[in-house]
This record gives C-alpha cells, sequence and structure tokens, in this order.
C-alpha cells in the first residue's frame, strides 16, 4: 500500500470513528 493510500484510510478510519463517538453525544443533548 501507498503511503497517501494509507493516509486517505487512516483519515477515513478517524473521521469514521468521531462521527461514531458525536452521534451519542447529539443524541444525548437533544434527549435533555
Amino acid at each position: 500500500m501507498s503511503l497517501s493510500g494509507k493516509t486517505v484510510f487512516i483519515t477515513a478510519a478517524a473521521q469514521g470513528i468521531g462521527r461514531a463517538m458525536a452521534a451519542p453525544n447529539l443524541i444525548t443533548l437533544r434527549g435533555t
């Protein structure tokens, strides 16, 4: 795998993790 390919994959994974962690927080804020 090329270096640029790894960077894109890591960036996409980080964004996915960020969204997964942000979703429950948004639901909690709305539910309050």
